[in-house]
């Protein structure tokens, strides 16, 4: 997905909110965020993972991670333009890690060194656009960035995941290329399924890979007391009854007294649970439809009046976004 900064961008982000819920999605990978380091990203029941780089081209990638634990991995920085961000969870009993990358169109070379990330005793995932083409994972032709790409992956015994189907459509040069590529480890291979998803308005595709081994979510469940229904007389006789036969050796009697508190006041203080939350999400639907059927036609056809039809409806999906959003703000400052 390309860019988060506007109003006309963050209709994508609900969009892509909205399948990663009817997928059951627990972590989103986003390349070219174009966020301000000063700008900041929140959203309900996701942990974000940034990396900004504003004064480089490509401008940021970032995680959004759900429902599992994990770790930063720590990647050193280099002087090129490739962008990349880690982290590791643990998929069953073993240790998964995944990298989230980009490298922008240009000369640069891609520097086969960060496959050495791939270590021989730790499954992993490389996900991204690194602007490489290769007929072998779908695309029309090679260049010399996805013939390197092919190489170091095969040097270190990396595979492809993806089926040959495009990832990304131009439709002002009439080309379908799959620029969105990700490569696994040998271990990890045959447990992954890889499909492209339905169009968001961007002209890259969103891009699913399911994990088929089985992989607990961790599920926090929050609580709170609730202080202004409890019985402070009842907690203060059963606290001070124990509290008397305490010595006044503290580093001895703070387990107990620790234990006494929390115990005598489960039963004195009512405790309830956060309300769940249930995401709503601003879209046109009618709208939605139609530009679904517009991506279908050009996919086949790439006629002029039906580019034209599509840039109209995908501008009028970013107007009502943009209207929507700014009446709920009206309406939160009266």
């Amino acid at each position: 997905m390309n860019g988060l900064s506007t109003y006309a961008m963050k209709v994508k982000l609900d969009q892509l909110l909205e399948l990663a819920d009817t997928h059951n999605d627990q972590i989103i990978a986003i390349q070219e965020t174009k966020l301000k380091e000063q700008m900041k990203l929140n959203i309900k029941e996701f942990h974000i993972n940034r990396l900004d780089r504003p004064n480089r081209r490509g401008s940021s990638l970032a995680l959004l991670i759900r429902d599992v634990k994990y770790q930063n991995s720590v990647i050193p920085q280099t002087s090129t333009d490739l962008e990349i961000q880690g982290v590791s969870i643990f998929w069953g009993k073993h240790k998964l890690n995944i990298f989230n990358m980009y490298h922008p169109p240009n000369q640069g070379c891609l520097p086969d060194s960060f496959l050495d990330l791939a270590t021989t005793n730790v499954s992993c995932i490389f996900i991204g656009d690194l602007n490489a083409k290769h007929t072998s994972w779908g695309c029309s032709v090679n260049n010399s960035r996805g013939c390197d790409l092919l190489n170091a992956a095969d040097d270190r015994a990396l595979l492809f995941l993806n089926d040959g189907s495009p990832t990304h459509h131009s439709f002002s040069y009439n080309t379908a290329e799959a620029l969105d590529i990700a490569r696994a480890s040998a271990d990890v291979f045959p447990f992954c399924r890889w499909s492209v998803l339905g169009n968001i308005g961007s002209d890259h595709l969103p891009i699913k890979i399911e994990m088929k081994k089985t992989q607990k979510s961790i599920l926090t469940k929050e609580m709170f007391w609730n202080f202004g229904k409890a019985d402070w007389p009842a907690f203060a006789e059963l606290t001070e009854k124990v509290f008397k036969s305490l010595s006044h050796q503290f580093n001895v009697n703070w387990l107990n007294l620790k234990e006494v508190v929390i115990r005598n006041a489960k039963k004195t203080n009512p405790r309830g649970n956060f309300k769940s939350f249930k995401a709503t999400y601003m879209h046109n639907d009618p709208c939605l439809r139609a530009r679904d059927r517009l991506f279908q036609n050009l996919k086949y056809t790439n006629s002029d009046s039906i580019r034209v039809e599509f840039n109209k409806t995908n501008a009028e999906i970013k107007r009502l976004y943009t209207a929507k959003k700014a009446s709920i703000m009206a309406r939160d400052m009266q």
